[in-house]
Order: structure tokens, then sequence, then C-alpha cells
């Protein structure tokens, strides 16, 4: 369905309800200043000042206000967090110098499963209903086990309302082809009892740069996505909930016209993502002096390829069965913790558990006996606990450990110690150590995919990678009633062992083993045997009645492991990012806001291993430009905060691609000596109307 024409009166429709409600009473209040609080890696909600580990956050205003749609163009805000576009597999990301395998994305506390090529498609996390994003640098295995080795980023969802009903419908249109509508309901029907249900639709319609191409540089695509949750509050402290969660994705890759003199044709693939998830939580004060949290999920995707040929003549499209393709994957999740005391004691405990049991199939997926389309599971068994103690009262200390079962590895005991120094009301210093772990996942090991395009083999004579991480950072506030300030300064370190990555190779007597140039074209999966990263961030964020400034620059360094056998390669290579925004809020019947964000990322330099006309292995080495992107947006809220108007240009200096020397980052970067960036410059105007 196109949904451009119905946004019109959609807009219309909104505006033309706000003028004629009357109401004597401004029920509809969208944001309240609170203290900032976080949930992510916490025994309970704290504010982000009294948590032991360094926690951004991005609010749903922020987000709101600058058109954010999805996970991707969120986190295009924090500084340090690289972005890769795959125009097939979708963009995926790197913290701290460390690869998406190895950051745990979660939505609402619940692990996003479906990962390809290591990542979580950034596109397909949408915004809806989120109250905020939570950013935790450093490895959370302690907490989270596998896949947190570099942070983790939680999404988190809105679980209650202010009024007995509550409808909220927004849409967006930008000019690049891409539209969108959401509706949401509240209702709550008895005060212990809230029924929400959402949905949103987004489409995009492709870019090409050749209008006369029938192949699109960008693919169209169409994306759906719904929730209900029960939520039942038997009293302040205390929250169940129970949520269905499902998202859908059509995407199209179409392909060139072939033979055009005679008979014409083309091959085109459409790829089907399917997502459900059924979640349910309790959280919330147990018992005189404990507070528990609890969580049960099943998670299932699902990515369908279908192949079909196209006959223009005789307008007819004919399934390829040869060539369809389906994986899928489940997983089953158990976690609970129990923290007490919650008063204010000088010792603090925790304990929990943490089950996960993952489950894989398909076309590409290897059995035991060599088969292709045979079910292969991994089981994940924990317990971990944590002491904390803050008897001298500027001091925090808290140590962790984590013991668990692998169905396929031996798993280490994982430890970590963190520390909070307040030496004053203005001033806190954290440090952390944290061991870290993640066993290859199903495709890692079991992965069979080889058509025209590819030959990947999954490797299961892998072993678990292992690291070890150093953080400290320095934390200044200053409050005063009109001004607010902050400055902080952070350094990380990080050491991993067995990195798993992917390489060419060839084969051998003993089996495959990595080949000493680039040229085979057959992939798998190997460990390396060390990989390092390292770096530092400074930032600075100045607020007051009408201005709000945001300063942030951080360096990363990246190991370059042909050091070991080419003195001529630099240890480290380190790339340079940064972000500034800044924001003019004004008006008293009508709220108003102007932002403008820049984002800055320093050219990547990567080396490799290759063969010269002589036969020897010589190290080339790879240029990626930088680039800088800068995006404006203006928000207005109408009718007693019931109507939000909000327009805006992205990509303002219309960076489409950045330049690659020494050839191409990947097989789905769209040219031989470039990366994609964006499809382009994009206006976008955004309504969103809530009724009570």
């Amino acid at each position: 369905m196109r949904i451009k024409l119905i946004l019109l009166p959609f807009f219309l429709l909104c505006f033309l309800y706000g003028a004629l409600a009357q109401e004597s009473v401004d029920s509809a209040i969208w944001s309240i200043d609170l203290p900032e609080v976080v949930t992510t890696g916490q025994p309970e909600p704290t504010s982000s000042r009294a948590a032991l580990h360094q926690i951004r956050t991005l609010g749903s205003e922020s987000l709101i206000s600058r058109g954010v749609t999805n996970l991707e163009q969120a986190l295009q805000q924090i500084v340090g967090i690289r972005i890769r576009q795959d125009l097939i597999l979708g963009p995926g990301l790197s913290l701290m110098g460390l690869g998406g395998q190895n950051i745990q994305i979660m939505i609402d506390g619940v692990p996003v499963i479906g990962r390809l090529n290591g990542q979580i498609d950034l596109s397909q996390i949408n915004m809806l209903d989120v109250v905020r994003i939570e950013v935790v640098e450093g490895p959370l295995a302690v907490s989270y086990g596998t896949n947190a080795l570099a942070g983790v980023i939680n999404v988190v969802t809105r679980s209650s309302q202010i009024n007995p009903i509550q409808v909220t419908l927004g849409a967006q249109y930008e000019s690049l082809a891409e539209n969108r509508l959401e509706a949401g309901l509240g209702w709550q029907f008895h005060e212990k009892w809230l029924v929400k249900a959402n949905g949103a639709l987004d489409q995009f319609s492709g870019w090409k740069a050749d209008e006369e191409s029938r192949a699109y540089l960008w693919n169209p695509k169409d994306q759906f996505m719904g929730k209900v949750a029960v939520i039942f509050q038997p009293n302040q402290d205390q929250r169940l909930r129970i949520e269905g969660r499902h998202f859908q994705e059509e995407l199209q890759l179409l392909g060139e016209e072939r033979r055009p003199q005679f008979k014409p044709y083309a091959f085109d693939q459409h790829f089907s993502t399917i997502r459900n998830d059924i979640v349910a939580s309790f959280e919330g004060g147990v018992g005189d002096n404990a507070y528990l949290k609890a969580t049960t999920a099943y998670n299932s995707y699902a990515r369908i390829k279908d192949a079909y040929r196209i006959n223009f003549d005789d307008d007819e499209r004919i399934t390829m069965y040869d060539d369809l393709d389906t994986t899928r994957f489940s997983s089953w999740m158990i976690r609970a913790q129990i923290a007490m005391p919650r008063s204010n004691a000088n010792w603090k405990w925790q304990a929990g558990i943490d089950f996960r049991g993952d489950e894989g199939n398909g076309e590409r997926i290897a059995g035991e006996n060599g088969a292709l389309g045979e079910a292969r599971t991994l089981t994940d068994l924990a317990a971990f606990a944590k002491v904390g103690f803050h008897g001298i009262s500027p001091l925090t200390v808290q140590m962790g450990l984590r013991y668990g079962y692998n169905s396929v590895f031996d798993i280490p005991l994982i430890p970590s110690v963190h520390l909070k120094y307040a030496w004053s009301e203005n001033w806190q210093w954290r440090a952390s150590y944290g061991k870290g772990f993640r066993s290859p996942d199903l495709k890692e090991l079991y992965l069979e995919f080889i058509d025209i395009n590819h030959y990947i083999l999954g490797n299961p004579n892998l072993t678990p990678e292992s690291a070890n991480h150093l953080q400290s950072s320095v934390v200044y506030n200053q409050e005063k009633p009109n001004t607010k300030l902050k400055l902080q300064a952070l350094v990380f370190y990080n050491s991993v062992q067995n990195r798993i990555s992917l390489f060419e190779f060839m084969d051998s007597p003993s089996g495959p083993i990595m080949a000493q140039d680039t040229s085979t074209g057959r992939y798998t999966y190997f460990n390396q045997d060390q990989f390092y990263s390292k770096g530092a961030r400074v930032g600075l964020n100045w607020q007051n009645q009408y201005w709000t400034a945001d300063l942030q620059a951080q360096s990363t360094g990246l190991y370059n492991a042909l050091h070991e056998q080419d003195e001529s390669v630099s240890r480290f290579t380190y790339q340079w990012s940064g972000t500034a925004s800044v924001q003019y809020a004004w008006g008293q019947k009508v709220p108003m806001q102007l932002q403008t964000l820049a984002h800055w990322q320093d050219q990547i330099i990567t080396f490799y291993p290759d063969t010269d006309e002589n036969g020897n292995t010589v190290s080339r080495q790879r240029i990626q430009d930088g680039l800088t992107q800068i995006d404006i947006s203006g928000s207005a809220t109408f009718f007693k905060k019931r109507c939000q108007l909000t327009i805006g240009v992205r990509n303002l200096l219309n960076i489409q691609q950045v330049t690659v020397q020494g050839g191409a980052v990947g097989p789905h970067s769209g040219g031989a000596n470039s990366a994609p960036i964006s499809p382009g410059r994009s206006q976008f105007v955004g309504v969103r109307f809530q009724i009570n």
C-alpha cells in the first residue's frame, strides 16, 4: 500500500481536531522534568549520576524533535559509534573499536536476534513508543553474558500513561521517497490495569542515481511493526507486563534489464524479514527490603529469499525454485535477579540466573551429518552475583562474578570490578575492570552460503572470544538555578583473545587455513590470536533556560595484526570522530525549538596482506575518506501541547558516498572504490497528535 496520498489529509485532520477541541485543563503533558533514570545493568531504576557505569542516554523528546524513526538515525548523535552501511544486509555499528557481534542490542532488556554478518540491522529497530535509549560502554558479561564485550544498547519503551484513555497519531513525509504512519492507543480501564496497542508503517520507495536504470542503489522496502501490551500494576512499586511484538520487512532487489533487443528479461530478488517476540516481565519490590527483576521471552526470526525471472514481453514472473532460501532462528530466555537491601546500607548484593536457548535451521545451516536444512542448537545457563560496599561514604566498590554452562564450549569464570568515588557534589570518578566472553553463534559455526556471488562457510572448530576491558572516567557536574554544566573525560582499553573474523581461506590436508593473499574468493571464520582497541573521549554539555550545547570528541586506536609480520605497518591506527549539537528553545503558549546536529568522522585506514608481481606477500593499505554530516530540525507544539509539528533537513551537505582507495569495504558497498553513506539530502515534515 502506498501511503503518500493519505499523509496530507492526515495532517489536516490532526490540526482540525486540535483547533476544535476545547478543554479547560491541559491534561496532555508530553514531557515531565524528572531526574534522569537508567535501568540497564542496574539492580533497580537508578539516577544516572548514582549509577556505577558511565551511561549515555537519548530521550524521546530529542528523538521526536529530530524526526528519528529507527535506531540507526538515533545513534548518529552518539560519538564513538561508527555506523557502516550495507545495501542489502542493512546498517551495522561498532563501539569502542569492536564490531556489532560484540554489542548486545536489547529492547526492554530482551536481546534482539537475527544477526547477518555479525550485525543487527539497525533500520529494523523502530522508535515506536520509545521512552529512551541507554548506551553502556564496556563489557557487561557478568550481567548479560555473551555478545556484551563492547557494551549494551537498550531501547526502553513506555509502560505507563497519565490519562485513562490516550490516542496518539503520527505521520512523517520525507523528500527521498520515505513515508511513515503510526498510531497508538492506551486504555487504563482500571486503576491497576493498562492495555496498550501501537503500530507503524514505514515505506521507502528506493533511490537510484540513474533514472533509466531498473536497479536501485538503495533498495525499496516496506516495514510494518506492531505490538500489544497488558500491564498490571498492583501498587506504585510493582509492575507485571506481558507483551507481543511483530515486525515485517519486504526488501526488493530489482535486476537490470538483460538482452533488451530480443525478449528482454531480468532477475529480481525479494527478501522478507519477520520477527515475533513474546515477553513477560515483572519488576518491583518484594518482601520488606528486596527488589526483583524477572523476564522470560520467546523470539523468532526468519529471513526468506524469493527469486524471480521477469519476462517483459510476456509480462510474466517465473519463480526460480532453485534459488529459494529461508533461514530461521528462535531463542528462549529466562532471566531473573534479586537485589537487597534497598535501604542505604553499607553492603548490597545481587544474585541472578540467566538461561538462553538458541535454535537455527534453513537451507544455509549444515546439520550434524553435513546435510543442509537441519536444526542446530546452542544452550547457555549461568548464575551471577554482585556485592557492593560503600561504607566509606565517597567510595563505592562493586565486585561481580558469573559462572556458566554452554552446550558446546567451556565458559570461564567472568569477573568484574567497578569503583566510584564522589569526592564532592560536583566531581565523580569511575573506574572498572571487566572480563568479556563471546561464544561463536550458529552462523559462524555451521553456515554454508554458496551461490554465484558468495562462498562463505562456517567453521565448527572455532573457539570462544574472551576479552579484558579497562575503563576510567571523570565527570564534573555544576547546577545553578538557571544553568547546568557537565564536563567529562574517559579512557578505555580492550584486549580481545581469539577474536572471530571472516577471512579468505585455502584448503590444506589439515583443513581450511587462512589464505596469504586476497584472491581465493572463498571465506570462512577464523580465530585471530589478539586484537586490541583503546581510546579517549572528552565532552562538554551546557544548558540554560533557552540554549543547550553539547560537544563530544573521541579518538579510537585499532590494532593492526599485520604489524607482527611487517614492522612498517603501525601497531595502532587512530580514528577521530566528533559530534556537536546546539539547540534553542523558546515560547510559552507555543513552545518551539531549533536544533543543529553535526557529526564528523575521520578517515579509516586499514591494512591487509596481498601478493605482488613476484609472488611475495606484501602489506597493502586501504583508506576510506572521512565525512561530515549536518542535520537541522525545528519543532513547535500547538493546541495545549496536543499537537507537535517537526520539520527538518537530514544530510544537509548531501554526502552520498565516500571514496575508498585500495579496494571496496565490502561486497554490498555499491562500488569498487566507494562506500555508501546515504541516499542524499532529505527534507522531512512530521506531525504527532495526542487525544485524551
